[in-house]
């Protein structure tokens, strides 16, 4: 009997399994790495959804001068709570980079801030609450670019 056509044969069988193998394995990597970068997104955008609406509330609560300051104060605090800012900013740090989910953090601090100048009786036009706007503004676009910078797609070529 010929033995190096059955080891040739062996070989070939093997070569091909390894190959397949490798294969799935890769396709496996990349579909995993694109749905981890999708979850980052979702959270990303569900983020700064939440941070958004929370301050538009909280800008809306600051421009009603003829409403008694403890209920803009009441407005204030609860357009921050109603967007569950913190609880979606926790689920993003879990699974973003630290030095996102850093930014994330200081622009939550930022609207806290934002929101209690409201909550003390600052009006919009007053120039405490405008310079919490100004900080939140700053730290929620340096939020984004950091955010843009996680979830691009890599240029298909």
């Amino acid at each position: 009997m010929d033995w190096t056509t059955l080891l040739a044969t062996g070989l070939g069988a093997l070569i091909g399994v390894g190959s397949t193998l490798v294969g799935d394995r890769i396709r496996w990597r990349r579909d995993t790495s694109e749905i981890d970068r999708e979850r980052l997104e979702t959270r990303c955008v569900e983020l700064l959804e939440a941070l958004t609406n929370a301050r538009d509330g909280i800008s809306l609560a600051s421009r009603e001068v003829d409403t008694a300051a403890s209920d803009r104060a009441q407005l204030a605090r609860a357009s921050f709570a109603g967007q569950n800012v913190y609880a979606k900013k926790y689920l993003l740090e879990l699974i973003a980079p630290a030095d996102v989910a850093q930014l994330a953090d200081e622009a939550s601090y930022e609207l806290t801030v934002y929101r209690d100048a409201v909550a003390d009786g600052a009006i919009f036009d007053d120039s405490a609450c405008a310079q919490a706007r100004r900080s939140f503004r700053k730290s929620r676009k340096a939020l984004m670019v950091g955010m843009q910078g996680i979830i691009q797609r890599p240029a298909s070529g």
